[in-house]
């Protein structure tokens, strides 16, 4: 599990790399929340269920905290107030208030959520606190947690790996340029107003797409990624010719003492341009794409850690 803070001392807690971009960018429409859900197969026991919350509860001090901004940079400070359930009646991955704690615990019928801001934690941190809060609710209710699931227990001590900037210990520093990128494909749909976001609701089993991906030779993460890459590769072709853009780079003509040639000279760069946009964006079937992110995901993702330090990091060593 990986909490999103890193403890400096006993009166605030440091953001940690991955978290340092949220609060500039998030606001009621982007709030940076995210939701983890369970459904069991009968309602949810109000009084067990509040009871395993809050026997919990201090097992997780690195969540029990609000935002404050500093001088030069955001912080987490404490907040010792008691996590309360709320009924899961309004829309999902709300925005949090200021002073407020950044998860909240949710129950309706027989559905328990979680959700957590960014700033906090990841999807895994997430999943680790609802595992730990189900056990003690199952041993509530006299019921066996099912399976050998690994969980958390509620009466260790926090150890200092669930709430370091692990970042900062695999970092490998290499002394060269990053590469360069061409630019991303943006979709080519307009915002809605605001509010712009509503709920869409997809239930697709998990054993098929373990199969799949076992049959591809890759994890359940990279046949998902390479299935997202090719939802994208197929609007991308539904484009018009002249609205594929791969690449960044600006070709400017000069021309001296043959104006008449100009357009013409125009219309083949144009040409030349979508060639090459066609050519970066080349058509894959999705037994390709899922090679090539297998491929990738094998060199460049996992020694993403050792790219170039940025400047963000280099000045947050420094303040130490």
């Amino acid at each position: 599990m990986r909490g999103r803070t890193q403890q400096v001392n006993d009166f605030w807690l440091r953001l940690d790399n991955a978290a340092k971009i949220y609060p500039s960018i998030k606001d009621k429409e982007l709030t940076s929340v995210f939701r983890v859900a369970v459904e069991l197969k009968e309602r949810v026991k109000a009084r067990q269920f509040l009871e395993a919350v809050h026997a919990i509860e201090n097992r997780f001090p690195y969540y029990k905290v609000t935002l404050k901004a500093g001088f030069f940079w955001y912080y987490l400070e404490p907040h010792q107030v008691p996590i309360v359930v709320e009924s899961d009646m309004d829309l999902p991955c709300r925005a949090f208030y200021k002073n407020e704690l950044m998860f909240r615990v949710l129950a309706k019928k027989n559905k328990i959520s979680v959700e957590f801001s960014h700033i906090l934690t990841d999807a895994t941190g997430a999943f680790e606190f609802l595992k730990t809060l189900l056990v003690i609710y199952f041993e509530k209710c006299c019921l066996q947690f099912p399976g050998k699931t690994s969980v958390i227990d509620a009466k260790e001590t926090p150890s200092k790996e669930e709430y370091e900037d692990a970042y900062n210990r695999y970092f490998k520093k290499i002394d060269s340029p990053p590469p360069k990128i061409s630019r991303a494909f943006h979709v080519p749909f307009q915002l809605r107003n605001t509010p712009r976001f509503s709920i869409l609701t997809a239930v697709v089993p998990v054993d098929v797409m373990l199969q799949r991906a076992k049959q591809n030779e890759v994890s359940l993460t990279e046949y998902l990624i390479a299935v997202y890459l090719f939802s994208l590769q197929n609007i991308y072709h539904q484009l018009p010719p002249f609205r594929r853009r791969a690449s960044k780079k600006i070709i400017r003509i000069e021309v001296k003492g043959e104006k008449d040639r100009v357009k013409e000279l125009e219309a083949e760069i144009k040409k030349l341009k979508i060639a090459l946009a066609d050519a970066t964006m080349e058509k894959h079937t999705l037994e390709t794409l899922i090679d090539i992110v297998n491929e990738n995901y094998q060199t460049d993702v996992k020694k993403n850690l050792g790219q170039p330090q940025s400047k963000e990091v280099r000045n947050k060593r420094d303040t130490r």
